[in-house]
């Protein structure tokens, strides 16, 4: 199977230790994700995500709802946490978050590893549109956050993508 990835990266005015909370909670991502994705949370913990931590919702992809469950492999406090998909609409799909302080901002970088079910037809699937979704919600998320963080131009550098 072909591997895609997504990178991307983002500067946050603000110190990693209050930054990084709002990203370890959850119930955060509706803020993060658009509306055309349709996402609800069914099931998170409480508070702040840790390993093991299990994330249900649900979600519309091109119009077909679809529930989506991530697992948090892997969370180091105030530096990374990793979460994987146990059931959604991908063959697979691991997402690594990682932040790291840069003259008292925080920055924010992001590395989706993700797999199409179906053989040839995710491929032509990917390459038709999905592709392209998944960088309009990536765009969308750049820029909730540049709101949520009152972010202005000279504060934030233009997240970098590549979808390969």
């Amino acid at each position: 199977m072909k591997k895609y990835y997504l990178r991307r990266s983002q500067v946050i005015p603000g110190p990693l230790e209050d930054i990084f909370p709002f990203f370890s909670n959850p119930r955060n991502l509706a803020r993060l994700t658009p509306p055309w994705v349709g996402f609800k949370i069914i099931e998170c913990p409480d508070g702040d995500v840790e390993k093991g931590s299990r994330i249900r919702y649900r979600i519309k992809l091109f119009f077909v709802p679809m529930c989506w469950e991530t697992l948090i492999n892997d969370c180091t406090v105030g530096v990374s946490f990793v979460d994987s998909q146990v059931k959604g609409p991908y063959k697979s799909w691991v997402h690594s978050h990682f932040f790291s302080e840069s003259s008292g901002d925080t920055v924010m970088r992001d590395e989706v590893a993700y797999e199409m079910p179906f053989s040839i037809i995710g491929r032509i699937a990917h390459f038709l549109f999905v592709k392209r979704a998944l960088n309009k919600i990536f765009d969308y998320r750049h820029r909730a956050i540049e709101e949520i963080f009152n972010a202005s131009a000279a504060d934030v550098v233009k997240a970098h993508s590549e979808v390969a």
